[in-house]
Formats: C-alpha cells, structure tokens, sequence
C-alpha cells in the first residue's frame, strides 16, 4: 500500500459494539465518497453502499438481530471510517452479530461481466469463479458446501480450513 491507488482497493470491513443502548457499526474505509454511497436504516434491516474511487462499491445488506429506533439512529462519514450508531428499540436488548465481516459480492454485477451465452446463470457464474480460482478458493468451496450438506458456500479458506462448516439453518418459519 504505497500509493494512493493501491491504499483505495483494500478491502472494507467493518467491527462492532454495543452498549445496553446502541450498536455502532466501524466500517473501515478510507476515500469513501459521500455523495455517490447509501446507507438505508430500517426498523429490522440495514444495507450498506460505500462508494470508492476506482473500486467496485461495498454492498452489505443484513437483517438486524433486534429492532432499532429509525428516528435516533445514524452515520457519520470520517476519512478513514464510516459510522452507523443504531439505537436499539428494546434498551438492554444483548444483539449476536458476527465478529468481522469480508465484502459481500454483488454476484449479478459479476456474472454480468462473464462473457457467455449462459451469463445469466448463477450455475455459470459459479463455475466460472471455481475454475479461475486459485487452490484456496477452491478448497474453501469444496469444504464449505460439503460440510454444510450444500446450504453453505464460502471462498474464503482462512475461515472455512480453521474449523468445521455447519449447515445454514433459517431463524425464520
């Protein structure tokens, strides 16, 4: 990372925490442009669209472990960060959220730019990415989806080779 190009195309992740009030959200970017990302804020849901220079846009959109107050909640866009300070609905409410988080993919934008008469297809699209892949990627395909009787897929091997890789179960009936 010397030059400010390469600074730009690091990835985005994000941290959080909470108090018995608030989850915040640390998204760590740098040249986020204000102007051209999105960041929505509903009672159970929040996505996220971070805007860089020469990059392709961080998309993550994710339904909240518990309510949030619309009216209270916010984000603050820094030079290095950005901030979203969710307001809990239900004080003293303890939210599960994930540790760290990776880039979520837009997979339509990718399997637009895969010449082919099957562009279209999510099949394609998926092969596409093992076949160009490197060794990892496809070690981390293979186990995520065999451990996980096909409801997971991952490329990401440094999470998928530390430990077993449980089926995706529904929280919703």
């Amino acid at each position: 990372m010397q030059d400010s190009r390469s600074s730009t195309k690091a990835k985005i992740s994000y941290d959080w925490s909470q108090t018995s009030d608030v989850v915040l959200l640390i998204f760590r970017a740098s040249k986020v442009v204000k102007s051209s990302s999105d960041i929505e804020i509903d009672k159970s849901s929040i996505d996220v669209s971070l805007s860089r220079p020469d990059c392709p846009d961080y998309v993550m959109s994710s339904r909240l472990p518990g309510e949030v107050n619309t009216r209270g909640s916010s984000y603050t866009f820094h030079s290095d960060r950005v901030e979203i300070r969710l307001v809990k609905a239900t004080p003293g409410e303890e939210w599960r959220l994930p540790d760290r988080s990776s880039t979520k993919k837009d997979w339509e934008k990718i399997a637009s730019t895969i010449p082919d008469q099957n562009k279209g297809s999510i099949d394609h699209m998926l092969q596409s990415i093992y076949e160009n892949a490197d060794e990892d990627t496809r070690r981390a395909m293979n186990k995520s989806m065999q451990e996980s009787n096909g409801t997971v897929l991952s490329t990401d091997w440094a999470k998928v080779g530390s430990g077993r890789v449980e089926s995706y179960k529904s929280t919703e009936s």
